[in-house]
């Protein structure tokens, strides 16, 4: 096998393995795979197609080399194709200042970023996947709209309320016997079955005739 194929059998083999998430996040929402873990069980698989995985950190990136120890020594370029190929590396940026760490020390954060970062390697370089964080995330964001939403309708219903109550209170102050003299004209059970905008259309045109009676009688 040439390295890409071997990379692919190990992502095989963890894919059947079924790697159980065991660990518990800070606030017990979700859980995760650790470090050890994924090290051990990858290093295991390796071994059995004779690959060789290397970490490092050189000028602000996080690097994971696969090398093929059935083919340590990469042939010139000249010389090379894809089966000649003896080493494969992934790298990302990252930097100890990505790292919070409440109350800890540079070294912490320092070793922290490491942790993390070695996790995170292993995990993409072999297509591990953690379905839990992605749907975690995909919660917090549908949560998050919920909550927009609802900070909206709740502004909206309080406007509501409020215009509702100013459109009562004018027939109370106006006309205090027309709106059950309306309930029992339209044999509806009580004011509330009635709409705002209805209440407000009924009360504009009773108030337009008014007005216009008003009108007539002055003249």
């Amino acid at each position: 096998m040439n390295i890409y194929e071997k990379i692919n059998a190990v992502r095989m083999a963890l894919l059947k393995s079924e790697i159980v998430k065991d660990k518990i996040g800070t606030n017990n929402d979700y859980k995760y795979i650790d470090l050890p873990q994924i090290e051990g069980i990858i290093t295991e698989e390796c071994d059995k197609v004779r690959l060789l995985t290397l970490v490092s950190f050189p000028n602000g990136y996080a690097t994971i080399t696969a090398i093929d120890l059935d083919n340590p020594v990469p042939l010139p370029d000249s010389l090379g194709s894809p089966q000649d190929v003896s080493a494969v590396t992934l790298a990302v940026p990252c930097d100890s200042s990505m790292v919070d760490i409440k109350g800890s020390q540079a070294i912490q954060k320092v070793g922290g970023m490491m942790t993390y970062m070695r996790r995170y390697l292993y995990m993409t370089m072999f297509a591990i996947s953690e379905h839990d964080s992605v749907e975690g995330i995909g919660k917090l964001a549908q949560e998050t709209a919920n909550a927009k939403d609802g900070m909206k309708k709740g502004k909206s219903d309080s406007t509501e309320d409020q215009r509702r109550a100013e459109i009562i209170g004018k027939f109370q102050k106006t006309m205090p016997n027309y709106l059950k003299q309306l309930v029992t004209y339209k044999s509806v059970k009580s004011v509330d079955d009635f709409s705002t905008d209805y209440l407000e259309k009924v009360y504009n045109k009773k108030t337009k005739g008014k007005k216009s009676a008003d009108s007539d009688t002055t003249v």
